[in-house]
């Protein structure tokens, strides 16, 4: 499920479409992603291009090629009760987006972090942090990464989360201010 991504053209004889720029503004807002079973995908749910207010609540994810759930240059989305597993990369991903929760989620064995809030690191203006996103009440279980890693960004607030067996740290902060 992706939000803000250009959709792929009608008649699958026609290339698709280029990605908008990394500043553009999709204007998608207010939405709902609830009780869907996501497996087997390149990521799981992406939000990107200033989608915003957006809730993902209540999903299961498993076996995604990348993020359970990437958020990337959005803000004030929520993403509540998922149970993701086994991504390829991180459980939820943040990357240049601000204002974000991410509350009361389960997430094993996913190969990246547990939750990684980062800098964009792809298309076009790198380096963007991820600032002011507060990440409370989750059970990380057995990440292949950190269970919790804030990167060059600040503001972030990391309450009652639970991670246990990760191959890297519990909670990993490099360069994270205040």
């Amino acid at each position: 499920i992706a939000l803000g991504h250009a959709p792929p053209p009608l008649d699958p004889n026609f290339p698709p479409p280029e990605e908008p720029p990394p500043t553009s503004n999709s204007g998608v807002m207010d939405n709902m992603i609830r009780k869907n079973s996501i497996v087997a995908n390149d990521v799981g749910i992406w939000l990107t291009n200033g989608t915003r207010a957006n809730l993902i609540i209540d999903n299961s994810l498993g076996a995604n090629g990348k993020q359970g759930v990437w958020i990337e240059r959005s803000s004030s989305n929520r993403v509540e009760a998922n149970e993701i597993s086994g991504s390829s990369d991180a459980g939820v991903g943040l990357q240049g987006s601000n204002d974000n929760t991410v509350i009361g989620n389960t997430l094993t064995e996913n190969d990246g972090d547990g939750v990684l809030i980062g800098i964009t690191d792809s298309g076009g203006i790198v380096g963007v942090p991820s600032d002011n996103n507060r990440v409370e009440g989750n059970m990380i279980t057995g990440s292949g990464g950190s269970g919790l890693e804030v990167i060059h960004s600040e503001g972030n607030e990391l309450i009652d989360n639970l991670a246990t067996g990760s191959n890297g740290d519990g909670v990993r902060l490099y360069f994270a201010d205040e």
